[in-house]
């Protein structure tokens, strides 16, 4: 009998919101680099929701889609506002100096509190 992770990596064509295929080499690149740096947002350092970033996306350079230095982990919230600056169509080149300053200075952790 055929299992579904069978079903979808031989029969299914997934793909990602932006059209790129979704393959088994990303799911692995994905966990191994979630168990490497801690499922933890790397702006609010939340630990909901949290969604792996290409920091350079893959339509710009495809040959780091899976390069695990071309990856940040975000919670839902800050890969939409931070990495996609409000738009899944954009995209923040300086996402990591971004990530780092907010996280310095809790900016967002502060926010949660006032609000």
């Amino acid at each position: 009998m055929i299992g579904w992770k069978d079903l979808q990596r031989t029969y299914l064509n997934l793909t990602a919101p932006d059209g790129a295929s979704v393959n088994w080499s990303w799911r692995k690149c994905r966990k191994a680099f979630l168990k490497k740096v801690g499922k933890r947002c790397s702006c609010c350092t939340s630990k909901k929701k949290i969604e792996v970033h290409h920091i350079l996306p893959r339509h710009i350079r495809p040959d780091l889609a899976v390069d695990m230095t071309n990856l940040i982990a975000l919670c839902k919230r800050c890969h939409l506002d931070i990495g996609h600056l409000g738009s899944y169509s954009n995209y923040n080149a300086t996402i990591m100096d971004v990530a780092m300053y907010v996280q310095k200075h809790s900016i967002l952790k502060l926010n949660k509190k006032v609000a």
